[in-house]
């Protein structure tokens, strides 16, 4: 339970009780890190690694932590499934944190998403 692990949602409520009506303490974007203090049976207990931000998260799948490379650079960029640009898959908002994988022309490859290089520092 030492290990870090990377928020791979655009956005997730941190709570300051084990409850979804309990006041929201923060938010985590795309890209932070957090440590797991303690695990219940639907919540974590978590701490925020950039600011150091105590709460509680409903559980989900979250992945190992990883390394970012860029952050996102503007007010929201889209993000695509695939190569051919066309079919988006949501939007991550500014200071979002990827780790680039590959740079494809205008468009840069993270986990298995797209993203033009525009938007990103």
């Amino acid at each position: 339970m030492n290990n870090y692990y990377t928020n791979n949602y655009p956005i997730i409520n941190v709570y300051k009780k084990t409850s979804l009506k309990s006041e929201i303490v923060t938010q985590m974007i795309y890209g932070e890190s957090f440590k797991i203090i303690n695990e219940l049976s639907q919540w974590m207990k978590i701490r925020i690694k950039e600011d150091g931000y105590i709460g509680y998260l409903k559980k989900r799948k979250f992945n190992s932590y990883i390394e970012p490379t860029h952050k996102i650079s503007v007010l929201y960029s889209n993000i695509y499934k695939n190569s051919n640009f066309r079919k988006k898959a949501g939007k991550l908002s500014y200071a979002s944190k990827i780790k680039v994988e590959k740079i494809n022309g205008r468009f840069a490859k993270f986990q298995n998403r797209w993203i033009e290089t525009k938007n990103i520092k």
